[in-house]
């Protein structure tokens, strides 16, 4: 699967946080945003993870983006088409959010491992 990450965030991480997938008759939740979502992805994945989600995403970017804008490629086929409804914006400035957010944890994050390594020789 050529983009295994960002279908994996898209379905596990934003479209359970947000209720996209919510059955009827299944209690209603209040939709996180997305800087928690993806604040809450980067505490709970290595940075190599994180790394190779950001890079999926510009990669997906570079191949898919046309002059008329984004194609609708996999992973974004018409059940992942949320971002819309969810945040209003289309998935070309949601990827760029996304990748923003991304940055912004991983300098949040930067030196985690290293904490860690001090903490456990402490």
């Amino acid at each position: 699967m050529a983009y295994q990450r960002l279908t994996g965030f898209m379905y596990s991480e934003v479209g359970e946080k947000v209720g996209a997938w919510r059955r009827e008759g299944e209690p209603a939740i209040v939709p996180l945003s997305l800087p928690a979502i993806v604040q809450g992805y980067v505490d709970a994945h290595s940075r190599l993870s994180v790394l190779l989600l950001k890079r999926e995403i510009h990669g997906y970017l570079r191949n898919n983006l046309t002059p008329g804008g984004l194609r609708n490629a996999a992973p974004f086929d018409y059940e992942l088409c949320f971002s819309e409804h969810y945040f209003g914006c289309n998935n070309h400035q949601f990827l760029l959010w996304v990748c923003r957010l991304l940055d912004e944890n991983l300098k949040r994050t930067q030196w985690r491992g290293i904490k860690r390594l001090f903490n456990r020789m402490c």
